[in-house]
């Protein structure tokens, strides 16, 4: 009679699957067969979706070849909602980012004074709003 595998293991042989590593290093990293590794995954894949598993694995080893996290690529999606919300397109994100970074660096601006600057900027606001609503009357 097999002996059952832990669900400590079988996590431990979908997490490397998901990292793109080999069914049979896989296999040895864990003290299993080429066809319980198997198992495993079909077995996770059933429960999940096998579409949604084979996805989930392409883009983690995506994010493995380019080193970053997941944590990274979804504070990177973040910055792309704001960046289309600010209308500039996907192509000239870089381009954009420059041009602020060289405009700041020309005026001095270092990134603890420009948030000091904001500060300021936004405790003015309502003084100023009050000497121009002054001046129109």
């Amino acid at each position: 009679m097999p002996t059952r595998i832990s669900d400590v293991v079988k996590s431990a042989v979908i997490q490397q699957w998901l990292e793109g590593i080999a069914c049979d290093t896989i296999a040895a990293n864990n003290d299993l067969s080429g066809g319980g590794v198997t198992n495993i995954i079909n077995e996770w894949k059933q429960g999940l979706g096998s579409s949604v598993a084979d996805e989930l694995r392409e883009l983690a080893v995506a994010l493995k070849k380019i080193g970053i996290t997941a944590a990274q690529c979804a504070s990177g999606c973040r910055v792309e909602k704001i960046m289309i919300n600010f209308g500039v397109k996907e192509n000239g994100f870089e381009a954009f980012i420059l041009e602020i970074y060289n405009r700041c660096k020309d005026l001095g601006l270092t990134p603890e004074n420009i948030s000091s600057h904001l500060k300021d900027l936004i405790f003015q606001q309502p003084m100023l709003y009050r000497f121009r609503r002054f001046q129109i009357v």
